[in-house]
């Protein structure tokens, strides 16, 4: 995956649930994110972090062929490419799948449809869509319409889709400011982890559909399952089953922030097989 700068963030106020899902691993002394345990009896050396585990993007698309033959080259590395033949079952991936971007032009079904996409901004607006379109009126009026409903980004056929550049755009719109927060709330802890393990468990609250058990956590690590338990007990974050716990009710939350998700998509995009998902905390 090409070399990208993360996305950053503003400092903003942490809503009250945000402090409970934290709650999770650790008590809390105060709203300055103050995390308080008893002192290890022999503190680990901290290792700084210069190792990340390549994300794996989930980008939907919902394209004209020329269009869409363009991004399916753009993103061939990419496992998880979904591809969209409607509206609906654009949506329906959106609301079952873990999505990271999503890609449209709004006449893809031949029909130019504005309305479709200023529903996906409306009912997921947390979630980053692009309007990849040609250089035509249609399509120009179009977008001016999405930009006063919301849209932000915009790629041109032709014009600024090179394939790097258009990837590493998608990459610049991944990421969560929730999730951000927390991982940089346990940053300090996650230094004493052995690197790879460290990259691991960050990718865990990034990317909670992905693991299930800390036997997951080991593989992703490529280090033994009971090294997993030792060192992040070592580092005072908790269990691996707690870990899973909190990364998975993060991303629940950060998902039903957004009016178009039920508890029932929910957990079906945190890899559920099940309705296993309860938007309240003990």
């Amino acid at each position: 995956m090409a070399n990208c700068q993360r996305p950053t963030y503003a400092a903003s106020r942490m809503p009250k649930w945000h402090f409970l899902i934290i709650k999770c691993l650790f008590s809390i002394t105060n709203s300055t994110f103050l995390i308080t345990s008893p002192p290890a009896a022999e503190p680990l050396t901290t290792i700084s972090i210069d190792h990340a585990l390549n994300p794996i993007m989930s980008v939907a698309a919902f394209l004209p062929a020329r269009l869409l033959t363009h991004v399916r080259h753009v993103f061939a590395d990419e496992p998880e490419l979904l591809i969209a033949s409607s509206w609906q079952e654009l949506e329906s991936f959106i609301r079952r799948k873990p999505v990271s971007v999503v890609v449209v032009d709004p006449a893809a079904d031949g029909i130019m449809n504005v309305d479709a996409v200023a529903s996906l901004l409306k009912l997921y607006p947390s979630l980053p869509l692009i309007a990849y379109v040609t250089l035509h009126a249609p399509q120009f009026s179009a977008v001016a319409q999405l930009g006063r409903l919301g849209l932000k980004e915009v790629v041109l056929h032709r014009f600024d889709d090179a394939p790097e550049g258009f990837k590493e755009r998608v990459e610049r719109l991944e990421g969560n400011a929730l999730i951000h927060d927390v991982i940089e709330a346990l940053r300090d802890r996650l230094s004493q982890l052995p690197r790879q393990l460290s990259a691991t468990v960050e990718n865990l609250f990034e990317q909670p559909h992905r693991y299930a058990s800390a036997f997951d956590l080991a593989m992703e690590a490529g280090i033994a399952i009971v090294s997993v338990y030792r060192n992040i007990d070592a580092a005072q974050l908790g269990s691996p089953k707690r870990l899973l716990v909190a990364a998975k009710v993060l991303r629940g939350f950060a998902y039903l922030r957004d009016p178009g998700y039920s508890v029932l998509d929910v957990s079906m995009k945190l890899g559920y097989k099940r309705r296993a998902f309860s938007p309240s905390i003990g």
